[in-house]
C-alpha cells in the first residue's frame, strides 16, 4: 500500500475530524502520515481533507513525491466504476472497469467471434490466408503462387540453385556478368587512395600540392608536376628550357611601366626607433609624435628603391620601411658614396593610399637626412 502524507501549506492547524489521526488535525506548517491511521478509500472520501487541498491549504506526498496542488486534488477523488458503454467508447479512462461492465462490452463479444480462429495456445487456426492450420505462417495467395512458380530455384536449405546471374549454385552471390567482369579486374585488397591506383585511374593525388597557389602543370604527356608559388607580383611566363615550360618572372614582359618619385622624408635622425618627418627638411626635429611621419602612396605598384642624401650615414646604418603601421623591409646603406648620399634596392608592394614610413632602425645613425622612394608602375 502507499505511504500518504497529508501537508500544511499554511501557519494555521487544518481539521481533519472525519479521519483518526493524532488530534483530528494536520499540525500548523506541519505533516501528518494519514496512512498509519485510515486506509486509501478512507483517505479520498474524507470531503474535510478535500477541501482543504482544493483551498490549497494543504498538498499530499505519494511514497516520498509532493504533488502539485491539482494532483493532489485528482489523487482525493477516490475511483468510480465505469458503465458499459464508457468500456465501448474508452471516454472514462479514470473509472475502474468492473468483470460485469467488461463482460457486455463490444470487446469481450469481438473475443468471442473470434475464439474459433484462434487456438488455446494463441496459434491461428483457420484465417483464410495461413497455409497450413495452427503454423502462424500468414502469407498472401499470391506469395504461396510465386513460392510454388519457383521452387526449382532454390534448394531445400533456401540457397538459389539455378538463377542465371549466379556465378556458383548454391552461393548466394547474384550479380551481373558484367559485374563479374569489373570485379575481376580489381587488385585483392585495393585501396583507392593509393597513389599508385590514382595515377592508374588518370587522376591526380591532391597532395602534389603543398601550399597555396601552388600550380600543377605538364612536364610531358600524360605527366603532371607541382610547380610552387611564385614571388609576389612575379608573372607566370612561358620558357621551354625549363622542365615544366614554365617560370615565374618579374613583371612587365606583356606592358608598359614607368617610374616616378614619391614620397619626400626629411630630419635629424638621431636616435633609434625614430621616424623621418613627411615632407621635412634634414634639420627637422627629430620626433616620432608628430602627425605627419607617413606618406601616402600615390598609385598601385612598387616601390623599387629607396633615395637618400645623410650627413652622418655609413655602411653599417639601417633604416626600415614601415606600410600601413607595420614593418615591410628594412635596409642597409650599402650603397652610400663619398658624399654619404646613395640608393638602396626596395621590393615592397602599394596600393594607392598605403600609408609608408621610414624609420632609423639600428647601427650608425645617419644624421640629417632627406630620403624618397622611387615607384614603378603600370601605365
Amino acid at each position: 500500500m502507499s505511504t500518504v502524507i497529508a501537508k500544511n501549506q499554511t501557519a494555521s492547524a487544518l481539521p481533519l475530524d472525519q479521519l483518526p489521526v493524532p488530534d483530528n488535525e494536520i499540525p500548523a506548517s506541519g505533516q501528518v502520515t494519514l496512512t498509519d491511521f485510515a486506509s486509501v478509500s478512507e483517505i479520498q472520501e474524507d470531503a474535510e481533507l478535500a477541501a482543504h487541498i482544493a483551498a490549497a491549504d494543504a498538498i499530499l506526498n505519494i511514497d516520498g513525491t509532493d504533488l502539485s496542488a491539482a494532483d493532489s486534488a485528482a489523487w482525493a477523488v477516490p475511483l468510480t466504476v465505469a458503465s458499459t458503454a464508457e468500456v465501448d467508447t474508452g471516454a472514462e479512462g479514470s473509472k475502474a472497469v468492473s468483470p460485469a461492465a467488461l463482460a457486455g462490452s463490444a470487446l469481450a463479444i469481438a473475443v468471442t467471434a473470434n475464439t474459433a480462429k484462434v487456438s488455446a495456445a494463441g496459434s491461428v487456426t483457420t484465417h483464410s490466408d495461413v497455409t497450413s492450420a495452427g503454423s502462424g505462417a500468414i502469407i498472401t495467395s499470391g506469395e504461396r503462387s510465386a513460392i510454388s512458380t519457383n521452387s526449382a530455384k532454390v534448394s531445400a536449405d533456401g540457397s538459389v540453385t539455378t538463377h542465371n546471374d549466379v556465378t556458383d549454385a548454391g552461393s548466394g552471390a547474384i550479380i551481373t556478368s558484367g559485374e563479374r567482369t569489373k570485379l575481376s579486374g580489381i587488385e585483392t585488397g585495393a585501396d583507392v587512395t593509393d597513389a599508385a591506383n590514382v595515377a592508374g585511374a588518370g587522376a591526380v593525388m591532391a597532395s602534389l600540392a603543398d601550399v597555396k597557389g601552388d600550380i600543377l602543370v605538364a612536364t610531358a604527356d600524360d605527366t603532371v608536376a607541382r610547380l610552387a608559388v611564385g614571388t609576389d607580383t612575379y608573372v607566370l611566363t612561358a620558357d621551354s628550357s625549363e622542365a615544366s615550360g614554365l617560370k615565374w618572372a618579374a613583371g612587365g614582359g606583356g606592358g608598359t611601366t614607368a617610374k616616378m618619385a614619391c614620397c619626400p622624408y626629411g630630419a635629424k635622425s638621431d636616435s633609434t626607433g625614430k621616424f623621418l618627418i613627411a615632407n621635412g627638411k634634414s634639420t627637422d626635429a627629430d620626433d616620432s609624435s608628430k602627425p605627419k611621419t607617413r606618406h601616402a602612396a600615390p598609385l598601385a605598384g612598387t616601390l623599387i628603391a629607396l633615395v637618400y642624401q645623410t650627413k652622418e650615414g655609413t655602411t653599417d646604418t639601417q633604416m626600415k620601411v614601415h606600410k600601413n603601421g607595420a614593418s615591410a623591409q628594412t635596409v642597409t646603406l650599402d650603397n652610400i658614396n663619398a658624399t654619404f648620399g646613395g640608393a638602396e634596392t626596395l621590393s615592397i608592394s602599394v596600393v594607392a593610399g598605403d600609408k609608408l614610413e621610414i624609420e632609423y632602425d639600428a647601427d650608425d645613425k645617419p644624421g640629417e637626412c632627406t630620403m624618397y622612394f622611387v615607384l614603378e608602375y603600370s601605365l
